[in-house]
């Protein structure tokens, strides 16, 4: 019985302690964002909340994505990826589907829209690529 106190005691502390560091995590990445208008990466990976059903049924509002970093490799058509657009009053960053590439850039759609995206996007706009559907 003493063991079992043990190791809850253990996990208990563990869990404390990485939910402590996503917290410090969250503010510095907040910070960093607000100050420089750009995601804040760590180590090459960011956690994306999705505010929109337009990937359903890939993703649905409310789910938690990894994204990595945009590095040399290129993009592909199936590819679900973060871009920024602008919305009049500040910067936003959309996940959508690459559909195809064009001489133009990008073609981009969320899984769940009638229609694509509209214009194109540059391979210098494409700021990563999901990897991960936490849930």
């Amino acid at each position: 019985m003493k063991r079992l106190k043990n190791i809850t005691g253990i996990l208990t502390g563990m869990l404390t302690l990485l939910l402590l560091l996503l917290a410090i995590y969250s503010v510095a990445a907040a910070y960093h964002e607000k100050k420089d208008g750009i995601p804040f990466f760590f180590l090459g990976w960011k956690p994306v909340l999705v505010l929109s059903d337009s990937m359903e049924p890939t993703f649905h509002a409310g789910s938690i994505l990894i994204v990595r970093e945009q590095g040399t490799e290129e993009p592909e058509p199936g590819d679900i990826v973060m871009f920024p657009i602008e919305t009049g009053r500040e910067q936003a960053y959309v996940t959508h589907r690459i559909v195809s590439r064009e001489q133009d850039g990008y073609i981009t759609k969320g899984d769940n829209n009638n229609a694509r995206d509209f214009g194109f996007r540059a391979r210098e706009d494409i700021l990563g690529t999901v990897t991960h559907i936490l849930f």
